[in-house]
């Protein structure tokens, strides 16, 4: 799953989402840009409810890729 951050959002809105997900059990692979920051969550996203994240205002977009490499 990759989150877009919106540009310009406080340190404290990404912290929140960051905790959320790392509350959650995923692992999060950050990656700030200049126009923008995006969270790569890594771990089994297909039962995470991806209507938690439509509380914060702070997110552009949220992707959603399921990768099976093993198959």
């Amino acid at each position: 799953m990759i989150i877009v951050m919106k540009p310009g959002i406080p340190a404290e809105e990404e912290l929140r989402v960051k905790s959320l997900m790392e509350g959650k059990g995923f692992q999060i692979h950050e990656s700030r840009g200049a126009n923008f920051t995006l969270f790569g969550v890594v771990g089994d996203t297909a039962a995470f409810d991806m209507n938690q994240l439509r509380v914060y205002d702070c997110i552009d977009t949220v992707s959603y890729t399921h990768l099976r490499a093993h198959e």
